[in-house]
């Protein structure tokens, strides 16, 4: 199998978490994390009330993409080999909630 190039990864469009370490099937719960350099949530995190439901401004009740708004409560499973398409709105603001979990490294030759 020949190898794959950055380039042709990043035209696929597509991110695969792949466990390094641990047993394989392993699942792990991650909750949207803030960006460590802004301190923030990804723009598709929403807060939510006492009830759990989420907290939208006028503008955001009539965004087009709200059906797909993530609670910052929300908890996700992710085992070996979970695939985000960055091309569907869904996988692509689930990817962008969770990016910056401490359990996801960059690329595969970070180090803690």
């Amino acid at each position: 199998m020949a190898k794959q190039t950055k380039t042709e990864i990043n035209l696929s469009n597509k991110i695969v978490l792949r466990s390094v370490r641990g047993k394989v099937g392993l699942k792990v719960l991650i909750q949207p994390c803030k960006d460590p350099k802004t301190g923030k949530y990804a723009e598709c995190v929403k807060r939510v009330d006492s009830n759990n439901d989420m907290i939208l401004s006028e503008k955001e009740l009539n965004d087009p993409n709200r059906l797909y708004f993530i609670k910052e409560s929300d908890v996700f499973t992710i085992v070996d080999g979970t695939t985000f398409d960055l091309d569907d709105v869904r996988d692509r603001f689930i990817w962008e909630a969770i990016q910056y979990c401490p359990l996801i490294a960059p690329d595969y030759y970070a180090k803690d």
